[in-house]
């Protein structure tokens, strides 16, 4: 089954939901603004496997 990452992004934090196609969540959390916190919330999730197709770009601004 697909899953999918939602992440609510604002300069300090990052609200971060992964949910199964059929709506169920399997993970939610917040961390830092910080691509490497991120990604490791995603692995700690086990869901990486399944967003590794996704090409995912951070932009840092300033």
């Amino acid at each position: 089954m697909s899953s999918y990452v939602g992440l609510d992004v604002s300069v300090k934090s990052v609200s971060i939901c992964v949910v199964e196609a059929d709506g169920a969540v399997i993970a939610r959390g917040e961390v830092p603004s910080d691509p490497d916190q991120i990604t490791a919330f995603l692995v700690s999730t086990r869901q990486m496997l399944n967003v590794l197709s996704t090409r995912v770009a951070f932009y840092r601004f300033g």
